[in-house]
């Protein structure tokens, strides 16, 4: 049964902090919220309804009087895996009857699918002590993702179902490694945009396409990383795993591995955010580069990380020529790292600066709040021959202001994609937006929210198809039709111009 609950607050202080009514929340699921900033959120103008990437969690009391499905808790998450063997699932499962009468479990069943849930096998759990049950989904091979749930029946024939988990048996086909460090999809947005190209086409934009795998599974091990020989590691919003000892161990293996690490978060997360002078015998020095670290440059105050950071090429680089030259012919005043507008609300500025080692060549440079110039991102070849790239940025983010907006991190000058060519990992590289399909289908969150006078929308579809994204007012009337055509499977975006429409809240589907 569902049921929802009601908030009132009745104090006469609303502006006080005494009879504030708090709750938990969270971007714990994949429904929006929405909150009413009557003072604004960012600026005392922008005052309205954000749509948040928050779930609000209320706790209700209540009594049971009636017989309850089986419990099932405690079931085995299983991780991505190179492995071909068979795995073993377990859970435990409960049954009680509060109302009276017979109560336990019955039946415990394993059901697994190989082909996105069209047909289910069924494996029976057996249980030895403390009411865990133990099922094993043979093993499958390489390239299958296998999807699986339990469903329990207690002696009443009340059925319960546990969520589904989805792994895959992980098969490494190319020589070029795209490491999604801290995102938990190897697709969608931003993931499937890192190489890309500001095209004049009939879609607006492309994706470079070359031959890579993907992978978004947890920590990198030497039996995943020895199947590369360059490996791009994205850490983004700050790594979930720290995996310098498997990268300086498979450089070391072979001279001709090559390794690229982009995001803001990295050192500090190893340092605890705090400026260090590195040495020789740690990843920093050795691999990156990076003789001193210098944190967060762009803040100082509460919202300065979403400010976006003057930043430029270094004429005369390998990485840094070509934003440099792309500036001059655009006649533009600046480049900027401005990872809040193009990545989205949940991505701030954390932008970090660094002194390389003797040797390494400074690519890009970024002033920080400071007013202090840094460097931002550099290139070095190893004494073993290794060529290794560092970016303490996000490469995406690069863009200049909207007085002349051009998208420099999706475009072919981009750090990125200049770093796979000198890795020579491009020789397969094409322009198509016919990229890897995604998982599912997704329509991230539109940025900038507020927005004056345009905004985009970013999304992602599982297989070809008709493609419908159209604009409703708070009425519900329809106002734009952004896309009404058939598309290919991939990552796809879109803007949308309200210059022409009323100012107000509006919802895209």
């Amino acid at each position: 049964e569902i049921f929802g609950i009601a908030v009132k607050n009745t104090s006469t202080d609303l502006a006080g902090s005494v009879d504030r009514f708090g709750l938990w929340s969270g971007a714990s699921t994949a429904l929006n919220g929405w909150k009413f900033y009557a003072n604004g959120r960012l600026a005392a103008d922008d005052i309205g309804w954000w749509t948040r990437a928050y779930s609000w969690d209320l706790v209700a009391e209540v009594e049971i009087t009636g017989d309850l499905a089986p419990a099932i808790s405690g079931m085995d998450k299983l991780p991505t895996t190179l492995s071909t063997e068979s795995r073993i699932v377990s859970a435990t499962i409960t049954d009680i009857n509060p109302g009276g009468g017979p109560a336990g479990v019955k039946s415990a069943v394993l059901k697994y699918s190989t082909d996105k849930g069209v047909n289910y096998t069924d494996v029976t759990m057996v249980t030895a002590t403390n009411d865990v049950y133990t099922g094993t989904i043979p093993g499958q091979a390489k390239g299958t993702a296998v999807q699986y749930k339990i469903v329990a029946t207690d002696v009443n024939d009340n059925v319960s179902e546990s969520a589904e988990i989805i792994y895959n048996i992980f098969n490494p086909v190319n020589p070029t490694l795209i490491v999604f460090n801290g995102q938990s999809k190897i697709s969608g947005y931003p993931q499937s945009y890192y190489f890309g190209y500001n095209g004049a086409t009939s879609t607006g934009s492309e994706i470079i396409t070359f031959a890579r795998d993907r992978w978004a599974y947890g920590p990198l091990t030497k039996e995943l990383v020895d199947n590369y020989t360059n490996i791009f590691e994205i850490t983004t919003k700050g790594p979930a795993n720290i995996d310098t000892t498997v990268i300086r161990d498979w450089l070391a293996g072979n001279a001709a591995r090559n390794y690229c690490l982009t995001g803001d978060e990295f050192l500090g997360s190893i340092t605890d955010w705090t400026n260090t002078t590195y040495k020789a015998g740690e990843f920093q020095y050795d691999v990156l580069g990076v003789a001193a670290d210098y944190n967060d440059v762009n803040y100082k105050a509460s919202g300065d990380q979403l400010k976006a950071s003057l930043a430029a090429g270094v004429a005369g680089t390998t990485l840094g020529d070509s934003l440099h030259l792309k500036v001059v012919a655009l006649a533009e005043d600046s480049l900027l790292i401005n990872p809040t507008y193009e990545l989205g609300a949940t991505y701030q500025n954390w932008l970090d600066g660094f002194d390389p080692v003797a040797g390494a060549v400074v690519d890009v440079t970024a002033v920080g709040i400071d007013t202090v110039t840094y460097n931002v991102g550099m290139h070095r070849v190893l004494s073993s021959g290794n060529k290794v790239v560092f970016l303490a940025f996000d490469a995406l983010s690069l863009d200049s202001p909207s007085s002349g907006y051009f998208w420099y991190g999706f475009d072919r000058v981009s750090p990125l994609v200049q770093a796979l060519r000198w890795f020579g990992a491009d020789a397969a590289v094409d322009v198509n937006d016919q990229i890897i399909s995604p998982n599912t289908y997704q329509l991230a969150q539109n940025y900038p929210n507020p927005f004056n006078p345009s905004t985009k929308l970013a999304y992602a579809i599982e297989k070809q198809g008709l493609v419908t994204l159209k604009i409703y007012d708070v009425l519900g009337r329809e106002v734009a039709a952004l896309v009404n055509e058939v598309q290919n499977a991939g990552a796809h975006s879109v803007t949308f111009d309200a210059s022409k429409l009323a100012s107000g809240m509006y919802m895209y589907t």
